[in-house]
């Protein structure tokens, strides 16, 4: 099973390529090895941000093969790194526990939030909503603030939507009327989830006329009965309310995925 980011962070796989490849160009030539887009490859200006956010983007699918992949060609660079070497093993031996009905492999749910500028404080309320279903394991959240100063912006965020299992849309009259937000990122969801590849929950984040009207106005919105979360007696209770949805959707990603 590929490893998501979470683990690989937690199996000191993340520190290991850290302390190892410090230098930009040996960093980068690792790179080349399992053919990272050299046009998204992140500007070089501490070891530990750099491979942070190079992690991440292959965990998301960036590359074939995954973290596994890229600690395969860290191996191959350092033959006799102990580190390096117990991943390679464990793949090629994975554990296997005894079959239950509790046990069941993880599938890495990506989760994409689209917004306006204008609700970017609802953004931050929420993704800290939804921290707990991050550090659970299993689950990346992306959005553009998650970008790394020289990404091409537009390849970046449509990478992001087609690697993502689940879209959530921050529905607000700025969303609707943003170019960006409406003609580009709205437009890709719908063909995701026609192409049954993604699943799109949209979330009413402020009062928006007619929205029902529109293409995501078909589709179970969030909060609650669709109550804008601003009109909420309790903003916090709100985005709980998402946040809880959010995690349904997710389950019922990987159950059709498991």
């Amino acid at each position: 099973m590929p490893i998501d980011f979470p683990t690989f962070k937690k199996s000191g796989l993340l520190a290991e390529l850290t302390r190892v490849f410090t230098a930009e160009a040996e960093a980068k030539g690792l790179l080349l090895d399992i053919d990272y887009p050299p046009g998204l490859v992140p500007a070089f200006q501490n070891s530990a941000q750099f491979w942070t956010d190079v992690c991440q983007k292959v965990a998301n699918g960036l590359t074939a093969g995954g973290l596994d992949a890229l600690i395969a060609a860290a191996a191959q660079r350092y033959p006799g790194n102990p580190v390096f070497n117990a991943r390679q093993a464990a793949v090629a031996q994975p554990y296997q526990p005894v079959p239950s009905p509790d046990t069941r492999p993880i599938y890495n749910i990506n989760i994409f939030l689209s917004y306006s500028r204008q609700d970017e404080d609802i953004l931050t309320r929420l993704l800290a909503q939804l921290k707990l279903l991050e550090r659970s394991g299993g689950v990346t959240l992306w959005h553009d603030r998650a970008m790394t100063p020289g990404d091409p912006f537009d390849q970046a965020i449509s990478n992001a939507m087609n690697n993502a299992d689940v879209i959530v849309l921050l529905i607000s009259p700025d969303f609707i009327a943003s170019d960006y937000c409406y003609e580009k990122e709205l437009k890709q969801a719908i063909e995701r989830h026609e192409a049954q590849t993604a699943r799109v929950v949209p979330v009413i984040a402020r009062p928006t006329a007619d929205w029902r009207k529109a293409w995501f106005g078909k589709l179970l919105a969030l909060p609650r009965d669709g109550k804008p979360i601003t009109t909420w007696p309790s903003i916090d209770e709100a985005l709980v309310d998402v946040a809880e949805g959010i995690g349904r959707a997710v389950e019922f990603v990987r159950r059709q995925r498991g």
